[in-house]
């Protein structure tokens, strides 16, 4: 009864009418749709440690777009030396880098900061070992656009790690807290990512499209993900903190399983210009709610309206471009 409530409240907020019998639909998606387990303890969601409590969110807002900038230019603008990485290498390359960094990597909390700094201290050399190889790599052309994502997201996560060192011996807790969060946004994105790089397969037309369907059809039916396609209100600071969480994490999960489900299942030549079309889409989409999540924690209501306004275009056309490939 509690979740329904939250569920009208949410709407409410919003100013978002709630279609008849949609709290039931939602319930009966969930439970017949399991939620993939996370390795981060105490979570009670796949995409919670997205939280929106950083106080100095400006410091890492900046790294993020210089991040996002470089991560374009290497590959619009400097082509590392050497012949195409053979597909099965990359692969096992991001597997191993993947591996090996979430292995370093512990979750902390301003509530138990014992050992905050040491824990992102250890964490930094594997992820930028992560961020050197492909850095050094000659990417494969199938994965080009979600390589130049997985960068800006590792640097943004070196970023977030040497400021928990910084805000741990500080002494400042939402910061220590907001660092640790940036950190599980990149380790969640790239969990769902890396999955789908190792996979990834030259699919026929007829694979391609149902993929895209699948995926098109899953976000359709998140309601959440329309609530914040549909938001009103310039900014989150009226509602609870919860439902930011829940909005935000809901339409960032979704936005990467529909990525995950083009990178997993290479669209054939046929449909190579609306693959890339959605690709960069989604990858506008997740830049813009990166940034917001920030924009929430600092109250900076300017900056995240035009934001929300910039996300609810984007996801309108990402919605278009996957109608276009699913005809």
């Amino acid at each position: 009864m509690e979740e329904q409530l939250m569920f009208t409240r949410i709407h409410d907020a919003l100013d978002v009418p709630m279609p008849p019998g949609a709290y039931e639909r939602l319930r009966t998606n969930l439970t017949k749709k399991p939620v993939r387990p996370f390795r981060w303890p105490a979570l009670q969601t796949r995409w919670s440690m997205m939280s929106f409590r950083f106080a100095a969110g400006l410091v890492i807002v900046a790294i993020a777009v210089a991040a996002a900038a470089a991560a374009i230019a290497i590959h619009d603008n400097v082509s590392p030396a050497g012949s195409v990485m053979p597909t099965g290498e990359y692969q096992a390359m991001v597997r191993s880098d993947w591996v090996r960094a979430n292995g370093a990597l512990e979750p902390c909390q301003s509530t138990t900061p014992g050992g905050c700094a040491a824990k992102a201290t250890h964490a930094l050399t594997p992820v930028q070992l992560w961020l050197d190889d492909l850095n050094r790599a000659h990417t494969p052309r199938q994965f080009v656009n979600v390589d130049a994502e997985m960068r800006a997201h590792l640097a943004q996560e070196i970023g977030a790690l040497r400021f928990a060192v910084t805000a741990t011996r500080e002494g400042n807790a939402a910061g220590v807290d907001g660092a640790f969060d940036r950190v599980g946004y990149t380790h969640d994105w790239t969990t769902v990512i890396v999955d789908a790089i190792v996979v990834s397969r030259s699919a026929t037309d007829a694979q391609y499209r149902n993929a895209v369907k699948s995926a098109k059809a899953s976000f359709d039916n998140c309601f959440l993900c329309e609530a914040v396609v549909q938001m009103k209100t310039p900014d989150c600071s009226s509602l609870p903190v919860s439902s930011c969480f829940e909005l935000f994490d809901a339409l960032a999960a979704n936005i990467a399983d529909i990525q995950a489900a083009v990178v997993a299942n290479l669209a054939p030549a046929s449909d190579a210009a609306l693959d890339h079309r959605l690709q960069v889409d989604l990858t506008r989409a997740d830049a813009e709610l990166m940034a917001m999540k920030l924009d929430v924690a600092n109250r900076d209501v300017p900056t995240f309206a035009a934001a929300l306004t910039r996300l609810q275009a984007i996801v309108k056309q990402i919605d278009a471009d996957a109608a276009q490939i699913t005809g």
